[in-house]
């Protein structure tokens, strides 16, 4: 019996980790930090979360975070190889450090599609269902498992 319930778990559990959403790393389609066809990858997006990239392309780049926890952890494990806890502490020691602010939080993806689709020089990230299709906005990295 147990190993039916074990078993039972370790499916469903399979299952969650198989169908879960993407995270999609979003600019604005007329963006004035990234050109047109330009290839942009996980490093460069570290570094932006990181505060290490403020200026691309004489804008000052203005990231964006997430409220939500499971979507804040997922892009943080994805695109910053760290989690929460150890993001957090970065920013406090940057910000000490340097006088530099932590992107500021969002409450949620509707919130942050609205503010890139406002802003030229901002990037930010949504689940891929949230952002896919979204006039005024386009995704230049999808983070999967």
């Amino acid at each position: 019996m147990q190993k039916i319930f074990f078993l039972i778990g370790w499916v469903l559990c399979l299952g969650h980790f198989a169908f879960a959403e993407g995270v999609a790393v979003i600019i604005n389609e007329q963006s004035s930090i990234f050109t047109a066809g330009e290839n942009i990858g996980l490093k460069e997006i570290k570094d932006i979360y990181l505060g290490k990239i403020r200026y691309r392309n004489g804008s000052l780049v203005k990231a964006v975070s997430h409220k939500d926890k499971e979507i804040l952890r997922a892009f943080l494990k994805k695109a910053c190889g760290m989690d929460t806890d150890a993001y957090l502490l970065h920013w406090v020691k940057f910000e000490l450090a340097t006088g530099t602010n932590a992107p500021p939080v969002m409450d949620n993806s509707g919130e942050i599609i609205r503010y890139i689709k406002d802003e030229k020089a901002g990037i930010g990230f949504a689940w891929e269902s949230q952002a896919k299709g979204v006039q005024g906005i386009k995704a230049v990295l999808l983070l999967t498992e």
